[in-house]
């Protein structure tokens, strides 16, 4: 548990992420989230970003962006003012930059297999109804060979006596393929079900 920790947190370090894991431990501790732990590097007690709150804060400031998104586009389509338009575009076009950037570290910790905290309450609560609810379920039986001859729609004598044109057109009205030599169309005609 400790490697798959480190791994997440080296995203979390990495440069480019920098900007949106400041932006998302900003948002988590505007909702009161706590999105940061506090370990024991040198002696010195040092408050890191933790790989789960992070994600957690990007995923739920994602979900508000992408509302944002949507009237956005909303109103970009009923403004008849062409400034008016144009700010609300670029204004679009920043929060999609923003998602971009957001759902790359998302990603990059999923494939981590860095879960939400809460993840993991609603898993366990999900997976106790399954487990009670589970029955073995009966093996079906093997079908004799004289039934299942018996549901065919045609016998073999019955398509013998017919002519190859007529056997194509068994087939197109039973949407099976008309091509082929007529043991071709024959077989795809004998298996045909009642």
């Amino acid at each position: 548990m400790a490697r798959k920790s480190n791994h997440a947190n080296k995203v979390l370090s990495a440069k480019e992420h920098e900007k949106t894991v400041k932006e998302a431990l900003k948002y988590a501790s505007l909702k009161n989230h706590e999105a940061t732990v506090q370990e024991t590097v040198r002696g010195f007690i040092v408050e890191l970003p933790s790989p789960s709150g992070v994600l957690a804060a990007l995923m739920e400031k994602s979900a508000e962006m992408n509302a944002q998104c949507a009237t956005l586009m909303q109103e970009m389509s009923a403004a008849t003012n062409t400034r008016e338009r144009g700010e609300k575009r670029r204004h679009y076009n920043q929060l999609t930059k923003k998602l971009q950037a957001y759902w790359t570290v998302i990603g990059k910790l999923m494939d981590k297999n860095v879960v939400r905290d809460d993840w993991n309450v609603q898993e366990e609560q999900a997976s106790e109804p399954e487990t009670k609810a589970k029955a073995p379920k009966p093996k079906a039986k093997a079908k004799s060979p004289k039934k299942a001859a018996a549901k065919k729609l045609y016998t073999k004598k019955q398509l013998d006596d017919l002519q190859y044109k007529d056997l194509q057109l068994l087939c197109k009205k039973h949407g099976k393929g008309a091509g082929g030599n007529r043991e071709k169309v024959t077989k795809r005609l004998l298996s045909i079900k009642e």
